[in-house]
């Protein structure tokens, strides 16, 4: 659905029910992925909600990058939603976290977009 643009409610439904499902991990890159779906289809909401549902599960698990990746989505949905403190609040957590997780990648990404807000 990211990638074609073919949006399938069944289909975004049923991962919702496979996200509940497995060790924590496991659900939070569900919902990460679900978070993706949504927010590349402009449901902000959902997007939001399963970004932040992932942060929860992740707390503790160690699993810096993939908290920082949930970090990095809400600020994404704030950016767009002209929330720019907001925005930029959640790209230097975001920051910090690829930091301490040694990946440079996620760091350039949330340096490139605080210089453009």
């Amino acid at each position: 659905m990211r990638h074609t643009g073919i949006f399938s409610a069944a289909a975004l439904n049923a991962l919702e029910r496979e996200c509940d499902a497995g060790e924590k991990v496991a659900q939070a890159k569900c919902k990460i992925a679900r978070a993706g779906v949504a927010r590349m289809r402009s449901i902000n909401d959902l997007a939001r909600s399963n970004f932040r549902d992932a942060l929860e599960l992740l707390r503790g698990q160690g699993e810096t990058e993939l908290e920082a990746d949930c970090l990095s989505g809400l600020a994404e949905i704030a950016r767009m939603q002209d929330e720019n403190e907001k925005a930029r609040g959640l790209y230097e957590q975001a920051r910090d976290l690829y930091r301490r997780a040694n990946y440079p990648a996620g760091m350039a990404w949330c340096d490139r977009r605080l210089a453009s807000l």
